[in-house]
This record gives C-alpha cells, structure tokens and sequence, in this order.
C-alpha cells in the first residue's frame, strides 16, 4: 500500500525559520531589558549573543525601538489573553463563578515572576509615543473584551453599567500590579484581598439601581 508523503514548502519552511529568529530575538532582548534596563536592549548585542550580523537583528526589526515596541506588545497580549478560557468551568450565563475566573486570572497574571518584564515596558511609556498609543489601544481592547465577557455571565446588565464594571475590575487588576512592586507586603494573606476583591466586583454585579421610596412609605 503505497503512502504518501507531505512535503514542506520552501516558502512555508523559511517562513517558519524567520519566525523561530525572531522569536530568538525577542528573547536575547529581554534578558538584556531586564538585566540592564532599555539602554541595554543594543541590536549589535543582541547579534553577538546570537552569532548572526547586525544587519540580520536590523531584518527583523530596525531600530532597538521597533524592537523594544514588539516585546512591548507581546507582553501586552499575554494579558488580553487571560480573559478567553478564563470562565471554562462556569455551568450558566449568569454563573457568578465566570466573574470570579476572569478576576482570578488577572491577578496571577500581574503577580506572576515574569511581570516584571511588563511593569519595566510600563515604566517606558512616558518615553515612547508610540508603546503610549499601543498601551491606550490595548487598553480599550480589553475593556470591550470585559464588557462582552460581562454581558454573556449578566446579560440583565445595561451596556453603561457593564462599561464602568469593566473600568473598575481593569483598575482594580492594575492597582494590584503597583502594590505587587512598590509596596511592602502587609501580613494579609493574598488569599484573604483576593477574595475581597472578589466580593465587592460581586456586589457590583447583584446591585440593581437605587429603589425609589413609594410615597406610602415616606408617610409612615
């Protein structure tokens, strides 16, 4: 019986080789940022530490800005991604556990070892017009990515309150990431503020608007 063999492209196969350089790259590029800081990122470094030429590194990405920018965005997707499978285990639409999962998810991302790469990219924006409008940009992605999480597990929410739930949990999740930095820890356990926190985004979701006293009520 004869079989038959797949054969890779020439065209898919360089494809995927420059890919796996880049990959390479961006990893070289972040050892040197977090070791030294952005001064260290210097595309003749990365090069050296590779084997391969300037020009090679300069293929990929031109100037040690583009190159500072990808890392950048690719530590920014890794947080848009913590809301897809984040509510896997949710049985309903309005299955409170769905909100817990996304917030849960946020908080071990911020407070994760490899963080600090983010919270450095941060502490670039000031300096980067461009990193700037790639953050707003994401920003607003994921705020409309909670809003739709919000109105699959709430879907009696209006569109207003779901916005500012979302404002807050995103908040919430960034205030998480200064206090994981700049803080001395408290002697609370994260397993306490973290089921806070959980309650008062809850309590967000189960108040409906202010109840209007009737006026029988304010005879008596």
């Amino acid at each position: 019986m004869a079989t038959s063999t797949r054969t890779v492209r020439p065209a898919t196969r360089s494809r995927r080789k420059g890919e796996a350089r880049r990959i390479e790259i961006l990893g070289i590029a972040k050892d040197l940022l977090l070791v030294g800081g952005p001064d260290a990122v210097v595309l003749r470094d990365v090069a050296d530490r590779l084997g391969i030429t300037h020009s090679n590194v300069q293929y990929y990405f031109r100037t040690r800005h583009d190159l500072l920018v990808a890392i950048y965005d690719e530590e920014i997707q890794k947080f848009m991604g913590s809301v897809g499978p984040a509510d896997e285990g949710a049985q309903g639409p309005e299955d409170l556990r769905r909100l817990d999962a996304i917030v849960d998810a946020g908080l071990r991302l911020v407070r994760a070892p490899d963080t600090a790469l983010w919270r450095l990219m941060v502490g670039m924006l000031d300096h980067s017009s461009e990193m700037a409008a790639l953050h707003l940009k994401e920003c607003r992605r994921y705020e409309n990515r909670l809003v739709l999480e919000l109105g699959v597990i709430l879907p009696g929410l209006s569109l207003a309150r779901r916005r500012a739930m979302a404002i807050i949990m995103q908040a919430v999740i960034d205030g998480m990431s200064i206090r994981a930095v700049h803080e001395p820890r408290t002697g609370v356990p994260t397993e306490l503020v973290d089921r806070e926190i959980k309650r008062a985004i809850r309590s967000l979701a189960d108040g409906g608007p202010p109840r209007k006293r009737s006026r029988t009520a304010r005879v008596r």
